[in-house]
């Protein structure tokens, strides 16, 4: 649907973080994410965000992470650009989508 963008969200955590890369510290697996949306990984269709999630993520990952979708009031505050080109139905540039670098916060698994 081009009025939504579709993110993971870590279901254990008490706040809103969204998922972005995973991997491993000092032998523990991580997921590191994001605590505000626009710096998140976005999806355009919901089916991208679930192939991600079994090609993408481990499997102790899987489970805790849920798919959700978002429209343009969602972005509102945080990135108006994203939120104007959602409420045009416009298709969301590739660069939009993708995690913003140095922004991260990891949680452990």
């Amino acid at each position: 649907m081009k009025n939504h963008l579709y993110l993971l969200q870590n279901i254990r955590d008490n706040g809103d973080l969204y998922y972005a890369e995973h991997g491993e510290m000092g032998g523990l697996p991580d997921a590191i994410g994001y605590d505000t949306l626009p710096h998140a990984k976005k999806f355009r269709t919901c089916e991208e965000a679930q192939a991600y999630i079994g090609a993408q993520l481990p499997a102790w990952a899987r489970a805790c992470h849920r798919i959700v979708a978002l429209d343009a009031a969602a972005f509102a505050w945080q990135h108006q650009g994203i939120s104007a080109l959602l409420a045009a139905g416009t298709l969301i540039p590739s660069h939009f989508l993708t995690p913003t670098p140095n922004r991260l916060r990891i949680w452990r698994h």
